[in-house]
């Protein structure tokens, strides 16, 4: 398996590949701001896998900014309510974090685990699809916001495939030895069959809420 510095690093690669290609295409004067957002979903995306690593970099960033920015949101609604209130001020967001941060990433860590459906090509789409649901709340054209989800997409694409020639090349003296993890990223399916059919219910759902900006594109 790789590490999250390779992870990160090909991402980076891959997006300032795919980076001077959008502006190729949209013409430099025109879609250079656009591109580096393209550039950050695909490294957004390149370590978006690893999620289920419960000591992962990526499961601290994002538990951590959720808990944060759930608290921020929770100290300005009850700041507009009374800004003189400093027990629900305080005491809100601080329940509010302690729940995201350490309940429900307690609960996520217990029914995770990683190599599993988080490695997988059904949840690249979910990914991608989830992003566009996102991005369709910005002012972007049906385009860009298929082609910012399609960034999310290939750099998770990038990174189950990194796993897999990570595992694929495992060098032991002068023997080239597979790990007995290869065919763990690729995969179509996990070995909770539960997982594996919730997952897809979830990819059906997110297909069907974007199909009308799926079928402009």
């Amino acid at each position: 398996m790789a590490s999250f510095k390779i992870h990160i690093s090909f991402g980076i690669i891959l997006g300032i590949i795919a980076m001077a290609a959008v502006l190729f295409y949209t013409s430099l004067a025109g879609g250079f701001l656009f591109a580096v957002l393209f550039f950050l979903a695909i490294v957004l995306g390149s370590f978006l896998p690893d999620f289920d690593s419960d000591e992962s970099m990526p499961f601290q960033i994002v538990f951590g900014l959720a808990a944060l920015v759930s608290a921020a949101i929770i100290l300005i609604y009850f700041y507009k309510q009374d800004p003189h209130n400093l027990k629900f001020l305080i005491g809100a967001p601080l329940v509010v974090f302690i729940f995201i941060r350490f309940i429900l990433g307690a609960i996520f860590k217990k029914f995770t685990h990683h190599r599993g459906i988080f490695h997988s090509l059904p949840m690249m789409g979910v990914a991608a699809l989830s992003s566009l649901l996102i991005f369709s709340q910005f002012n972007f054209s049906p385009r860009e916001k298929i082609l910012l989800a399609g960034g999310v997409g290939l750099g998770f694409l990038g990174h189950l495939i990194l796993d897999e020639l990570k595992s694929a090349a495992r060098f032991r003296g002068i023997f080239l030895i597979p790990s007995h993890s290869l065919g763990s990223a690729l995969k179509l399916v996990s070995r909770s069959r539960i997982a594996t059919v919730f997952l897809y219910l979830i990819l059906a759902v997110l297909i069907g809420s974007n199909w009308p900006i799926l079928k402009q594109f």
